[in-house]
This record gives structure tokens, C-alpha cells and sequence, in this order.
């Protein structure tokens, strides 16, 4: 019988063997890994939480951070899937402003150097943005969608004048311009959020 993805990962990640919880995913630490064994991995684990800590010493012989995420089968995929999909998003928009730097005559290296400005506003707007999604209220007075999208348009217009891919700033045009078709234009960015719930 085939199975999805999803219930592959709910069999081997949650299932109990001998007693144990089933673990999902090994990723490695930013920065220099630890050499030692078992230390420069995550391993997200669900299922029972009573299980998992009577094994805690024996699990963290595996990965030293050893992690509870829920007793719903199928949370420390998810869980797994989204920081994943939070890492490959954000590498490819950092990739592609070096790209544009670098058509535009500027060396990538100085656009790097600089890197803790947009990290910073990464940080700063998942912290609001889980306050607005835990309330599901995205106003605000910091910078409205139509503010956004605006600057959106202008990276989408250098990257045609440079000559390079467009593909990735048209994509999230076209995913905050939506936001803006359902009047959330004076609503804060995390208000994409609620077109996103849905296809």
C-alpha cells in the first residue's frame, strides 16, 4: 500500500519502538558544527510526551538537542518542513540581491558585509508577526502592504533594468499584491498571512 509523505513521516517519526519515540530529522547547527557525536544536530520528535522524557538521556546520546514538538502525529515534520522552508526561502532572496549587486557593478562582498541589517529585519518582523497571527489583527502604524509592495515593484524593475532572473521578486509581488486585492493594502506585511492560508 502506498503512503504520503506525511503518514511516512507520522509511521517513522512518532510510531513507538521498544519504548521509544521515533525521531525525524537530524540538521546541522549554523556556524562551525561540534565534532562530537551527536552534537551538531536538532532532532524534532512527537508523539507521547511522557515517553519521550522517560528516554530524554537515551535520545540526546543521538542528538544532544533533542526536541518535544507535540503529541499530534505528524507536528515534528511539519515543524521540520517549515524552518526548512524559512531557510531555502530566505538563502534565495539573499542570493538574489548578491546577483543584483553584482549586475549592477557593486561587489557582493559588501552587500554580505551588511548582512545583520536584513537579518535584523527578519527577526524583527517574525517577532511581530506572531503577535498578529496569535490575535489574527494586523494593523499597525509601522509600514502598511501598499508601503511594501511599492518597494516590491521598484526590485522587480532593477532586476529587469540588471538583467538578471526576475522570477523570485515577481513571485512575491504577485503573493502581496493578492493581499492588497482583499483590501489589506494599510494592514501590516504580516497580513499576507491570511491569503496564504489558502490556495
Amino acid at each position: 500500500m502506498r503512503r504520503t509523505f506525511k503518514e511516512q513521516s507520522a509511521i517513522a517519526l512518532s510510531a513507538e519502538i521498544n519504548g521509544k519515540t521515533g525521531g525525524i530529522f537530524i540538521q546541522p547547527r549554523g556556524g562551525r558544527p561540534d565534532p562530537r557525536p551527536g552534537h551538531y544536530a536538532t532532532v524534532f520528535y512527537a508523539g507521547s510526551r511522557a515517553i519521550f522524557d522517560r528516554h530524554l538521556s537515551t535520545l540526546q546520546a543521538i542528538a544532544k538537542n533533542s526536541v518535544y514538538v507535540d503529541e499530534k502525529i505528524g507536528s515534528a515534520a511539519t515543524l521540520d518542513c517549515a524552518i526548512l522552508e524559512a531557510y531555502y526561502g530566505s538563502s534565495l532572496a539573499f542570493l538574489h540581491a548578491a546577483a543584483m549587486c553584482k549586475a549592477e557593478g557593486l561587489d557582493p562582498k559588501i552587500f554580505f558585509s551588511h548582512k545583520s541589517s536584513f537579518l535584523g529585519l527578519v527577526s524583527v518582523t517574525a517577532d511581530a508577526a506572531q503577535g498578529m497571527v496569535e490575535r489574527n489583527d494586523f494593523s499597525g502604524d509601522q509600514c502598511s502592504l501598499d508601503t511594501h509592495v511599492a518597494a516590491i515593484e521598484h526590485i522587480v524593475r532593477l532586476s529587469k533594468d540588471a538583467r538578471i532572473s526576475a522570477r523570485f521578486p515577481q513571485e512575491l509581488l504577485e503573493n502581496y499584491k493578492r493581499a492588497l486585492s482583499e483590501g489589506l493594502g494599510r494592514q501590516e506585511l504580516p497580513a499576507v498571512f491570511r491569503t496564504l492560508m489558502r490556495d
